[in-house]
C-alpha cells in the first residue's frame, strides 16, 4: 500500500466511524450516551495512525501525491497535514465534550454523529481538487455545524445561534455556488488543475466571468472563515453555541476555508490573468478583518464574544499568508494555521471546564481569581491569551513572525503594518483577561464544579504544545515545509 493509499484510508475511517456511531446509538441506553465518545475516539485515533504512517512514508506534494475518484480528491502532503490537525482537534474535543454535555443535560448520541460528520467534511474539503467536491464538502461540514450550534435547544441564545448560522450560511452558499458556476462556465472545467491551466489564456467575456466567479468564491469562503465584512454571524453564534462546538467550529471551519484559499491561490489564482485582482480582493478582506476584529473585541465583556471578534482578526492574519503567496507565505500560513488551532482550542477548552450546570459562565469578570482558585486552568487560560496576543515564547508569536516576514518579503508592507497595529490593539483585551484571572476574589469558586481529568488533560496537552512549538518552532516548521504546495 502506497503512502497516498494510507492517507486515503485515514480519510475513509472517520466516514466509517459515522456509520458505527449511528448503529451504536440505537443500542446504547439514554443514560449511557457518553459511551459513544470513546467509540468515536477509537475510530479517530485509528485514522491518525494511518495519517501519520502516510506522512512518515515520505508523502509530500513533490512526491507520492495521488488523485482519486476521477481526479476529484488528492492525497498529498498538504491534505494529510490538515487531516492530522483536524483529527487531533476532534479527539481533543471528544475529551472535553462528555463532561460538558452531562453538566448541561444534553448528553445525546446525535452530538457525536454530527461532530464526526463535520470532521469528514473538513477532511474532504482540504483534499478536494474539484469545484463540485469542494461544494459538497462545505455543505457536509456546514449542515452538521448548523445543528450543533443549536444543540442547547432549550436555550433561546442557542436557537438563535443555529438559526442565524443556517440563514446566513445558506445565503453565503448561494454566493459560493454561483461563483463556482461562473468559473465553470468561463473555463469549461470543474477541475482546479484544469482551471489553473485555462485561466492564463482567457480573454474578453470569459475572463470577466472568471474574475466575477473568483470574487464570489472569495465571498463564500470568507464567510466560512468568519472574515470581515462577512463576519456578522460570528459573535452571536459563538455566544449561543455549546462551548465544545465553538472550540471545534472556530478552528475547523476557519482552518479548512483558509486551506482551500491556499490551495487555490497556489494554483488557479496564481494565473497572471487574475492574480492582481484576486490579491487585491484578498488583501482588502485581510485588512478589514484585522481592523474590525481588533476594534470589535475591545468592547466585549463576554469572553466567548471577545474570542469571536478575536477570531475575525485572526482570519485577517491567516489571509495575509494567502496574499503573500510564494513558498515562504505558504509555509508561514501552514505554521500559523496549526498554531491557531492549538491555542484557540485551548482557550475554549478551558472555558468549557470552568462552567457550571446552568450557565457557561463566560463573562470576563466571572473569571476573576481563577488563577488562584484553579491554578492549572488559570495558568492555561493566561497562556492561551498570551499566545493569541502573539507574545514570546509561545507558538502564536512564531506564527505571526513567519506570516509577517513572508508578507514583507512579497512587498505587502502596508498590510503588514496594519497587522502589527491590530496586534498591538489586541494586547489590551488579551492582557485584560490575564489581569482578571490573577485578580484575587473570595467568590471565584462559587458554582464551579471540579472538571473531569480527561478534559483537563486535553487542555493541558494543548498548553504544552503552545509552549513546545513556540520554543522549538523548527518541529512544526519542518512539517509545514514538507506539506507546502510550492
Amino acid at each position: 500500500m502506497s503512502a497516498a493509499d494510507l492517507g486515503l484510508v485515514a480519510l475513509a475511517i472517520p466516514a466509517g466511524t459515522v456509520m458505527v456511531l449511528l448503529m451504536a446509538d440505537a443500542f446504547v441506553g439514554e443514560d449511557s450516551k457518553a459511551a459513544l465518545a470513546p467509540i468515536a475516539g477509537l475510530g479517530l485515533v485509528s485514522a491518525i495512525v494511518f495519517a501519520v504512517t502516510s506522512a512518515a512514508s515520505g508523502l509530500t506534494d513533490r512526491g507520492g501525491a495521488q488523485t482519486y475518484f476521477n481526479q476529484t480528491l488528492v492525497v498529498d502532503g498538504f491534505s494529510v497535514f490538515f487531516q492530522l490537525l483536524f483529527l487531533g482537534l476532534a479527539v481533543l474535543v471528544l475529551m472535553i465534550a462528555p463532561d460538558y454535555l452531562d453538566r448541561r443535560g444534553i448528553q445525546k448520541g446525535e452530538f457525536y454523529v454530527l461532530l464526526v460528520s463535520a470532521l469528514v467534511g473538513m477532511m474532504l474539503l482540504v483534499a478536494a481538487v474539484n469545484l463540485i467536491t469542494i461544494f459538497v464538502a462545505i455543505e457536509l461540514l456546514s449542515i452538521s455545524l448548523y445543528i450543533l450550534a443549536a444543540f442547547l435547544r432549550r436555550q433561546e441564545g442557542s436557537q438563535e445561534a443555529g438559526l442565524k448560522y443556517l440563514l446566513i450560511g445558506g445565503f453565503a452558499s448561494g454566493f459560493l455556488l454561483y461563483g463556482l458556476a461562473l468559473i465553470y462556465g468561463a473555463t469549461g472545467s470543474t477541475s482546479v488543475a484544469s482551471i489553473s491551466r485555462t485561466l492564463p489564456h482567457l480573454g474578453g467575456d470569459n475572463l470577466l466571468f472568471a474574475e466575477l466567479g473568483v470574487a464570489l468564491l472569495v465571498v463564500g469562503l470568507a464567510f466560512k472563515a468568519s472574515a470581515a465584512p462577512f463576519h456578522s454571524w460570528t459573535p452571536d453564534v459563538y455566544q449561543g453555541a455549546p462551548i465544545p462546538v465553538v472550540a471545534f467550529m472556530s478552528v475547523g471551519t476557519k482552518v479548512a476555508a483558509i486551506a482551500v484559499f491556499l490551495r487555490i491561490v497556489s494554483g488557479a489564482l496564481a494565473a497572471p490573468a487574475v492574480q492582481p485582482r484576486s490579491a487585491l480582493l484578498l488583501g482588502a478582506v485581510s485588512a478589514l478583518s484585522m481592523i474590525v476584529g481588533a476594534v470589535g473585541a475591545l468592547r466585549q465583556t463576554d469572553l466567548k464574544r471577545m474570542l469571536a471578534y478575536s477570531s475575525i482578526a485572526q482570519a485577517g492574519y491567516l489571509l495575509l499568508a494567502a496574499v503573500a503567496s510564494g513558498r515562504q507565505g505558504m509555509v508561514g500560513g501552514l505554521f500559523y494555521l496549526a498554531a491557531y488551532g492549538v491555542m484557540t482550542f485551548g482557550a475554549f477548552g478551558v472555558l468549557s471546564l470552568l462552567g457550571n450546570g446552568d450557565d457557561d459562565g463566560t463573562g470576563i469578570e466571572l473569571q476573576r481569581g481563577i488563577g488562584y482558585s484553579r491554578p492549572l486552568l488559570g495558568a492555561l487560560l493566561a497562556l492561551f491569551m498570551l499566545s493569541l496576543a502573539g507574545l514570546p515564547p509561545t507558538v502564536g508569536f512564531m506564527g505571526k513572525l513567519f506570516v509577517f516576514e513572508a508578507a514583507i518579503g512579497s512587498g505587502y508592507v502596508g498590510l503588514t503594518i496594519i497587522a502589527i497595529i491590530s496586534s498591538a490593539i489586541a494586547l489590551y483585551y488579551y492582557l485584560r483577561v490575564v489581569a482578571v484571572v490573577y485578580s484575587p476574589t473570595a467568590d471565584s469558586e462559587v458554582g464551579r464544579p471540579a472538571p473531569e481529568p480527561w478534559g483537563v488533560s486535553a487542555v493541558a496537552f494543548a498548553g504544552a504544545l503552545t509552549l513546545l512549538l513556540g520554543i522549538f518552532p523548527g518541529i512544526l516548521y519542518g512539517l509545514a515545509q514538507r506539506a507546502s504546495l510550492l
